[in-house]
């Protein structure tokens, strides 16, 4: 049962459509006041359909509770939630200037003027939006509207904040810079949200914890870190950043582990039922290949990327293997450079067979 610090309880939370498609199977949620939990997966994963069962939006199967705080809303209209929600779109109504949009929530409620006054006077100071107030939307830049938005969805004091995508609609520059903003307005505000994305590193940077999620079900829960170095399974391994897969297989004595460039490397876990391990492209070092060829793997470059903040190489071995590699960017290693490859064999990371 949820606590005095629990914001939002989830038990027993499901749904089957009426085609008989399964959109969200058998959930378990508990989200702590303040705290901004992230719904990451890819699309179809569930996410959306979770966040609109939060919302009041989607039904769920009979035998879900749904709690905010210790008053359980399972039942209870949309608008009778407290909740403030911000779309992909942003929905900002045109006909409307920045201020307009920004009380819409309180008019409806019947706030008083004095009162809408001051909330307003707050909003714009607090999300930088001073001096615009009598602007349409299609007047202002997309950061410009998504903070509308956010200040509409928080103009009422909602006690969850539901976030579908916010950033979506952005290009890649603005929305790094908007999600550090985002971050730090929630955390000013000590606001509980629950954050739908498929994008990983918007939900690291702007989360304090993730739930990631595949084929309906929450697969892991856990801060990014948590999940980043202890994946439980290969699907949120490959998920959150880079993996290079390799097949584990059988020497002639008996021993389980991966031969790269020559060179034999036990693997952790070997008694078990693992099939491939995981590596992740930083934690692969190259040397330029030299005398020393006893511990360390051989390989060619066979592709070279400047990714402004590192370099991406892709190393083949003689075994058949494409490596992913990820260096500084003073790596001086070219395409067609002999490797030597060195890896910590703390760094593999292996999973039971299905």
């Amino acid at each position: 049962m949820p606590t005095n610090q629990t914001a939002i309880y989830i038990r027993d939370c499901s749904k089957t459509y009426a085609d008989g498609t399964i959109g969200l199977r058998n959930t378990q949620l508990e989200i702590s006041a303040g705290e901004i939990l992230a719904l990451l997966g890819p699309s179809g994963c569930g996410k959306t359909t979770l966040l609109r069962i939060v919302a009041g939006l989607e039904t769920p199967n009979p035998g879900a509770k749904i709690f905010f705080g210790r008053d359980e809303v399972t039942s209870l209209a949309p608008e009778k939630r407290q909740i403030g929600m911000v779309f992909q779109h942003y929905a900002l109504f045109p006909h409307m200037d920045v201020a307009a949009n920004i009380v819409y929530g309180l008019k409806i409620r019947g706030i008083s003027q004095q009162a809408t006054r001051a909330r307003l006077s707050e909003l714009l100071e607090l999300v930088r939006l001073n001096g615009l107030e009598h602007k349409r939307p299609h007047e202002l830049s997309g950061g410009q509207r998504q903070r509308v938005a956010l200040a509409r969805a928080i103009a009422t004091r909602p006690r969850v904040l539901l976030l579908d995508e916010p950033l979506t609609a952005l290009d890649a520059k603005l929305k790094e810079s908007l999600r550090d903003e985002l971050a730090e307005l929630l955390r000013r505000l000590h606001i509980t949200a629950i954050h739908v994305t498929h994008d990983q590193h918007e939900a690291m940077a702007i989360a304090d914890r993730l739930a990631v999620m595949n084929q309906g079900e929450v697969v892991q829960l856990g801060t990014a870190e948590q999940l980043y170095r202890s994946p439980a399974n290969p699907f949120v391994a490959s998920f959150l950043g880079q993996m290079n897969s390799i097949r584990i297989i059988k020497d002639r004595e008996g021993r389980h582990g991966i031969r790269l460039g020559g060179v034999w490397l036990d693997t952790p876990n070997s008694a078990g039922s693992a099939q491939e391990v995981l590596i992740r492209p930083e934690d692969i070092v190259l040397h330029p290949a030299g005398n020393d060829l006893t511990e360390r793997g051989l390989g060619r470059v066979i592709h070279r990327a400047f990714l402004g903040d590192r370099i991406q190489l892709r190393v083949a071995t003689p075994e058949g293997i494409e490596l992913r590699v990820q260096t500084a960017r003073d790596c001086p290693m070219r395409v067609d450079d002999p490797v030597q490859i060195d890896i910590n064999p703390a760094s593999i990371k292996t999973f039971g067979g299905e």
